[in-house]
C-alpha cells in the first residue's frame, strides 16, 4: 500500500471539544525525542474530562484521513496546525502539522528547544 498523504485542510470540530483540547496537558513523548509528539492517557484524566476524550477519539475515527506511518495505518486529524491520533489503546497523541517534505530534524517543541 502506498502512503496516502497526510490531511491538509483543517478539520472544525464542535466549538466545546476545541475548548477540551486547548484545556489539557499534554506530555511530551520523551522516548522517540526524533519523532516529536505529545500525548494524554486517557486513565489520567478526571471523570468529568472523560466524554470529551471520547469526543475526540470519534472525531478522528469518523473524520480523520488514513496515513501510513513506519508501515502502520493510522487516521490523522488536523486541528488548528496540529495532527490528532489515537494508539496505542488510551492514548490520543498529537504533532504540529507537517507538510510531506518536512524534514523531522527541523520541529521545535511549543516551548521553543529543538525536539
Amino acid at each position: 500500500m502506498q502512503d496516502a498523504l497526510l490531511p491538509t485542510e483543517p478539520y472544525n470540530p464542535p466549538p466545546d471539544l476545541v475548548s477540551w483540547i486547548a484545556d489539557r496537558t499534554w506530555t511530551f513523548a520523551k522516548t522517540v525525542p526524533d519523532q516529536p509528539h505529545w500525548y494524554v492517557v486517557r486513565a489520567r484524566l478526571e471523570p468529568e474530562h472523560q466524554d470529551g476524550y471520547t469526543a475526540l477519539v470519534e472525531e478522528i475515527r469518523t473524520h480523520g484521513r488514513k496515513h501510513r506511518f513506519l508501515g502502520r495505518t493510522y487516521r490523522y486529524l488536523l486541528v488548528d496546525g496540529w495532527d490528532y491520533w489515537t494508539g496505542p489503546p488510551g492514548l490520543v497523541n498529537r504533532r504540529r502539522h507537517l507538510d510531506q517534505d518536512t524534514d523531522l530534524q527541523t520541529w521545535t517543541r511549543p516551548d521553543g528547544e529543538p525536539a
